[in-house]
């Protein structure tokens, strides 16, 4: 089993009838009696059966042309089944039956219409939308959108990336079709990338998507969450202290106390001055007579 897919499984089991129930029915009798005819067992039928399912869904493949890749893929001598024989064959199968549609002049298909499509409030363009996806095969799906939006071919990645989507993702082929239009088309991506798809398949798988319908719902939700505008709330600014008052222990200087010295009133302050002209007169007359007796 691929590691990818055991991971996932390990990681969120999905019940295994449920993985069936997303798969298209197939005639197992019917092909366990058409292997039969070449000596090989109808327990490699049982045994692969998830490997056979998966093939038929993801490329659109039907019980004869099932059982006839099987025979191919079989040792003859050994009579053992190759599994990675098996998926080399479905692979050219396909692109010879690409060549075939290719040569042929065949008129557009009609579109389909579904209960889900019916009773669902849709714009055109969903409604459109959800009637090509309804019963065109995964494959042939993607080569489609690659070819409409020039994105070259369907590489073995994506092919990987496919059929993992379709075994293990629990969403309906139609479903798988609405991711690929999605990441190719709604985004502009030119592959699927396998990161990208796993996630979203992952995250429609926890909100229980399963059909076309409730995927593109959870589209239009998402992209209505994306254009919502946030709620903030206001924050607010905090004002940096300085270290001083944040020093529990401080104490603010003292305010400076009014002069304790007496006032002197206006008598005492002229007799003051007096005095001082007094001095500075005696001082001067001093000096004068002094200069006198020296010359």
């Amino acid at each position: 089993m691929d590691p990818v897919v055991k991971a996932a499984r390990e990681a969120n089991p999905l019940p295994q009838q449920q993985v069936e129930k997303q798969l298209p029915t197939l005639d197992w009798q019917l092909l366990g009696q058409q292997v039969a005819t070449q000596g090989l067992s109808n327990q490699v039928v049982s045994e692969y059966r998830e490997l056979l399912a998966t093939e038929a869904a993801v490329y659109g493949l039907d019980e004869l042309t099932l059982g006839e890749l099987m025979i191919k893929a079989t040792d003859v001598v050994e009579q053992t089944f190759d599994p990675t024989r098996f998926k080399v064959l479905v692979r050219q199968h396909i692109a010879n039956r690409e060549v075939a549609s290719k040569s042929a002049n065949r008129d557009e298909a009609p579109l389909t219409t579904t209960p889900e499509i019916e009773a669902g409030n849709w714009s055109d363009n969903e409604r459109r939308l959800l009637q090509q996806v309804a019963t065109v095969k995964p494959y042939d799906y993607l080569r489609a959108v690659k070819q409409a939006t020039n994105s070259g071919y369907v590489s073995n990645q994506e092919r990987q990336t496919l059929e993992r989507l379709v075994q293990a993702s629990g969403l309906s082929l139609a479903a798988v079709n609405i991711l690929i239009n999605y990441i190719l088309v709604e985004r502009g991506n030119a592959t699927l990338s396998a990161n990208f798809a796993d996630a979203i398949a992952n995250s429609w798988r926890r909100a229980g998507v399963q059909t076309p319908g409730e995927a593109l719902i959870a589209l239009r939700e998402y992209q209505q969450r994306q254009h919502r505008p946030s709620r903030r709330t206001p924050r607010r600014v905090k004002e940096k202290l300085p270290a001083w008052a944040k020093d529990k222990q401080y104490q603010a200087p003292a305010a400076p106390t009014p002069s304790t010295q007496p006032v002197v009133d206006a008598s005492e302050r002229d007799a003051l001055l007096a005095q001082l002209r007094e001095k500075q007169a005696d001082f001067q007359h001093q000096t004068d007579s002094q200069e006198g007796a020296d010359s």
